[in-house]
């Protein structure tokens, strides 16, 4: 389940980090994604991500595939603050931030069965971009832009 749920998020931020776009549209359509994908998912995601399941030694190989995703995401949010796009924050922080968003959507909706919030997608990923923006005139573009994209990407969770 870790696989399910990581692996289609570690492709598609691989993804964002190559593509030409701005780091502030790399990181929402990121956030946008990855919330969305959490709430359509036939499980909850939060119990997989339990340090006392995770530390026992068969599930080595999630932890570096947790390890590698948080390490592209930190890297994401440093190109941002580098390019001068992001006020200069810890970028270990804001991935904890992000990962903490994302399990509350999961956790608002009650689970798999939950009603689904159409709009928590893109809300997740204003917020994050929002506290990060050197510009925040910025995010309404950044919105449209990953509104155009979000449309247009399939979602990857198994149903």
């Amino acid at each position: 389940l870790v696989e399910l749920d990581l692996g289609p998020s570690i492709d598609r931020i691989r993804s964002r980090i190559e593509e030409d776009s701005t780091w502030a549209e790399k990181l929402h359509l990121t956030i946008a994604c990855d919330v969305r994908e959490a709430l359509i998912q036939p499980f909850d995601a939060r119990g997989l991500y339990q340090d006392a399941v995770l530390g026992l030694d068969e599930f080595a190989d999630e932890r570096e595939g947790i390890a590698l995703f948080h390490e592209l995401v930190e890297r994401l949010i440093a190109g941002g603050c580098e390019a001068g796009e992001f006020v200069v924050f810890e970028p270990s922080f804001v991935q904890r931030a992000v990962n903490g968003v994302l399990f509350e959507t999961v956790r608002e909706q009650g689970g798999p069965g939950g009603r689904i919030r159409a709009h928590r997608p893109m809300q997740a990923a204003d917020f994050v971009v929002r506290a990060l923006l050197a510009d925040g005139a910025r995010l309404e573009r950044i919105r449209l832009a990953t509104a155009d994209r979000l449309g247009e990407l399939g979602t990857a969770a198994v149903r």
